[in-house]
């Protein structure tokens, strides 16, 4: 508690102090002492005019009110309201001589003094506006008061001389001793700021000095030469000794009259690039806000060709008030063959990119597995149907059906090879997307690149090449196609050869055998046994016909051409069963045919030999079921071709053996009827036509489902 009195008591008994404002804080001070000396004197007089009994009790009151005041006005003052705070106290002071002057006798009063203490205070404290303001209401009151006195309405004056008149003068003399001391102080307060200033500034332009001389060596050890040009006298005010190892000229020798004539080319830069070299120079004639920059391509003076920057400032110089350029003339000839070179090669990439059909791109990497297209080339307008413009790294991603990454990251997924890629820089980029263009066509797009940390911003970049390989995709898969048909014939070939060997065999043997037979027959005129073995002999020579047409129809398959063209595959059914009627009614078959089937397109005399082919299998494997059926229906599907199938409720088949009953000359029970061929044809004539073939069946004894495709082939043709 006594240690806050104790900083509070120092407080009030120092002047405040405001770092961030000098003269605030100067004119707080007089302010301080002012309200200190007056706060001191006004109970000195109070206590003399008591005594000497002259006084009245309006005018103690009125002093007690303005002492209570005084010290009121501490508060605002230490809050920084340094102004008004003044101008309170030079008003409340006026007032309080006007008071005192109007009761002790208007001019004849020696409180009359103050008024002018009161102007002095108002120059000190406010302005010198102030004090004039102040000076003119007082003399007004003092003209107001003499009238009122000479018309009778003030109080008689106090004419007597007594000890606190004198104590007032005399305390009026102090406090305008007062006031000049701070008015003295105030004045040499200015004058030592002033000196200090003055000081202030011979430093500064030292420092000037110093530092143009570092400027100058700078601009020297950079290799480049200062100079001041005088725009209007075109003639060089200052330039650097360095021009003559620039241009062969000394700097004696150079003047505007030869550079003009050593400049082969000027290449204006920066914001000025836009513009011919007369546009720069006389726009930034006119506006000096701009920076002159411009490469001059030169001869010097032993005939070499350098290139030199020139860069300036242009303004109005304050002296002759005439145009001056202030700059630098710098010798640039290494980076700018550097620069050609550079443009060249890169003149020759884009060409040899351009010839491969390649887009050039870069793509920064902002945040993990966002990227943004900085730069694309044209030419990815002819690989997806959007400009340079238009793509971005949302669109890419919306084209993209599906991406494989090949070379060293062809084992990884997508994801895991970016990821890889993106955490070691040394591995190329290499993935094949499979896109969908703007107009809807399916492309593929090969895209190759590197990645690194651009310097500049620390993103993550990826500079390569997109290249469309749409042509060589397409050459690889119908590669691939043919060498598995090619595979698959070869197979069939093998097994053809090694079935030939035994089932051409078997219908020879009996030919032969029974052609002894026959000779036997004849000789001994056995007539009956003779037709029998005819017969024989007979059924050996159609078993090798059926075999041999057979083979010859599965090998016309795709050779031999037949018109394709649109029919109802309803009819088609039909007529298939028709084919296969009497066969069906000797087991009871019953058969339903599905109203809805559509209109097909393509080969139909083999789509014939599929429906008859697939329905006489059904009819030969339907065992003797209760309710023996077989239905012909389809099963719609909405982004593709419809799957047609024959179902029948016969033996069924074993899952394993859904694959081999198709190839040629398998038989599952060999004491069956037929070649083995019938279902090997049906998947060869629905693979020619680009569908496919499959059997579903839930096991023997549960009946088979032959199901199959016949894809719409006019968009191939």
């Amino acid at each position: 508690m006594i240690k806050s009195l104790l900083r509070a008591r120092k407080k009030f008994l120092s002047p405040p102090v405001f770092p961030d404002d000098d003269e605030k804080t100067r004119i707080a001070a007089i302010l301080y002492a002012m309200l200190l000396t007056i706060t001191l004197l006004v109970p000195i007089v109070v206590i003399s005019s008591m005594l000497d009994g002259n006084i009245r009790a309006q005018a103690i009151a009125a002093i007690i009110v303005f002492f209570f005041i005084l010290l009121g006005l501490q508060i605002p003052m230490r809050k920084g309201y340094i102004s008004l705070t003044a101008s309170i106290l030079v008003v409340i002071f006026t007032a309080l001589i006007t008071a005192f002057v109007a009761i002790d006798g208007t001019i004849r009063a020696p409180a009359l003094i103050y008024f002018v203490l009161a102007s002095v205070m108002a120059g000190l404290l406010i302005s010198r506006q102030a004090a004039l303001v102040s000076a003119i209401a007082n003399s007004t009151i003092v003209f107001a008061l003499l009238a009122a006195e000479i018309n009778g309405l003030l109080p008689p004056p106090i004419l007597s001389v007594s000890i606190a008149q004198g104590i007032n003068f005399a305390v009026g003399s102090v406090w305008l001793v007062v006031m000049l001391n701070l008015a003295t102080q105030s004045i040499d307060k200015s004058l030592a700021l002033a000196r200090s200033e003055i000081a202030e500034r011979k430093q500064t332009e030292l420092a000037l000095q110093q530092l143009d001389d570092m400027y100058r060596r700078a601009i020297g050890a950079a290799g480049a030469v200062p100079y001041i040009l005088d725009e209007s006298m075109h003639s060089f005010m200052f330039i650097g000794e360095g021009i003559q190892q620039m241009t062969g000229y000394s700097a004696s020798e150079m003047n505007s009259e030869i550079w003009k004539l050593l400049i082969q080319e000027g290449i204006p830069r920066g914001r000025l690039a836009h513009l011919t070299y007369e546009e720069a120079d006389c726009i930034t004639d006119e506006d000096h806000s701009l920076l002159w920059e411009c490469d001059f391509r030169i001869r010097t003076r032993d005939g070499q060709t350098r290139w030199i920057a020139d860069t300036s400032v242009k303004g109005i110089d304050e002296k002759s008030g005439r145009l001056v350029a202030i700059g630098i003339k710098q010798d640039i000839t290494g980076r700018k063959l550097a620069e050609f070179a550079r443009q060249k090669l890169e003149v020759i990439y884009r060409r040899a990119i351009d010839a491969a059909g390649a887009v050039p791109y870069v793509l920064s990497h902002d945040v993990p597995n966002t990227f943004n297209f900085t730069f694309i080339g044209e030419g990815i307008a002819s690989i997806t149907g959007y400009s340079a413009s238009e793509i971005t790294a949302d669109l890419w991603n919306s084209l993209r059906l599906d991406a494989f990454p090949r070379g060293r990251l062809s084992h990884l997924t997508f994801e895991e090879a970016d990821r890889l890629t993106n955490e070691n820089h040394s591995i190329l980029w290499e993935c094949d997307f499979h896109i969908r263009t703007r107009d809807g066509q399916e492309r593929w797009i090969a895209d190759t690149s590197v990645k690194s940390f651009d310097e500049q911003s620390g993103k993550l970049v990826s500079i390569g090449i997109y290249q469309d390989i749409t042509e060589r995709k397409l050459a690889e898969e119908l590669r691939e196609k043919l060498i598995g048909e090619l595979e698959q014939r070869n197979a069939e070939l093998e097994r053809i050869t090694y079935t030939l060997s035994h089932e051409l065999k078997s219908p020879l043997i009996t030919i032969r055998g029974f052609m002894g037979y026959l000779r036997d027959d004849a000789l001994s005129g056995n007539v009956p046994r003779l037709e029998r073995d005819i017969h024989r002999v007979n059924e050996g020579a159609d078993k090798m016909l059926r075999l041999i047409n057979e083979l010859i129809d599965l090998m016309s398959v795709g050779r031999v051409a037949h018109e394709s063209k649109e029919f109802p595959l309803r009819a088609l059914a039909d007529e298939a069963v028709e084919l296969v009627r009497e066969r069906m009614a000797q087991k009871n078959i019953a058969v339903h045919i599905a109203d809805d089937l559509p209109t097909v397109y393509g080969d139909r005399k083999r789509l014939l030999e599929v429906f008859q082919n697939l329905l006489e299998n059904s009819v030969k494997y339907m065992g003797e079921p209760t309710e023996p059926k077989i239905e012909i229906g389809q099963i719609f599907q909405q982004d593709s071709a419809p799957i047609f199938y024959i179902r029948d409720t016969g033996i069924g088949i074993d899952p394993r053996f859904n694959e081999r009953i198709f190839r040629i000359f398998e038989k599952l029970d060999v004491m069956s009827e037929g070649t083995g061929i019938g279902l090997a044809l049906v998947k060869r004539i629905i693979e020619t036509h680009g569908g496919r073939i499959w059997i579903e069946s839930e096991g023997v004894g549960k009946g088979s489902t032959f199901c199959f495709t016949i894809p719409d082939g006019r968009s191939k043709e």
